[in-house]
């Protein structure tokens, strides 16, 4: 799921009013920007999911100068653990030779950080019987996949798990739950919730696997 990479390119620095003299990173960077989004919609298959954005630009100390080299930082999300193996030479290769093009030279530092969160089927059903024997069906919600990171995945590559999303929105209570936002705020009588089907599931899972 969740991958990491340092991207700089390397130019050639000089006054603002005499372009000609350098090799602009920050024109190049730009070029870059748009070109890796293509990794997505051109190099990888349409039924494959992946998300690669940029989340840091530095470059540049003045107005009227253009700098030698730009950092940027930014993160890969993929499912599938064959694209999530792939990706670091499809990103190097394609702001490799966007960077070329333009005179100046790309480098990619990649570090593979999260893999995705794969629920088992069984216990999957486990969980909805658990969610079920305390809250009825209504109780049960499938949440759309999504690329967010998660430590859970680093025990499902080494044993069979299922990953809980516990509500903990309440608008009438002013609670908002948003991630990454200054505004978040979690109903804490969903950690009432979050206790009961924890227990449940052992129960079922005892008396299922455990007889």
């Amino acid at each position: 799921m969740g991958l990491w990479q340092r991207l700089i390119l390397y130019g050639k620095g000089g006054h603002g009013g005499i372009p000609q003299k350098t090799i602009d990173p920050i024109v190049a960077t730009s070029a870059v920007i748009q070109g890796i989004q293509t990794i997505v919609s051109r190099n990888l298959s349409p039924i494959d999911s992946a998300v690669v954005s940029i989340g840091t630009i530095e470059g540049g100390t003045a107005n009227n100068v253009i700098c030698e080299h730009v950092h940027m930082s930014g993160t890969v999300r993929t499912f599938s653990k064959e694209t999530r193996e792939k990706m670091p030479e499809i990103l190097s290769q394609k702001v490799e030779d966007i960077a070329r093009g333009y005179g100046a030279i790309g480098k990619v530092t990649y570090r593979f950080d999260l893999p995705a969160v794969v629920n088992e089927k069984e216990l999957y059903d486990l969980a909805c019987e658990s969610v079920r024997d305390l809250y009825g069906e209504e109780g049960i919600v499938d949440p759309i996949p999504t690329t967010g990171g998660e430590d859970f995945s680093i025990f499902t590559e080494k044993k069979p798990g299922f990953f809980y999303w516990l509500g903990s929105g309440n608008p009438q209570k002013g609670c908002v739950n948003q991630w990454h936002s200054p505004n978040f705020k979690a109903d804490t009588d969903c950690l009432i919730v979050g206790a009961n089907v924890l227990a449940q599931s052992a129960v079922n899972y005892m008396l299922k696997y455990k007889k």
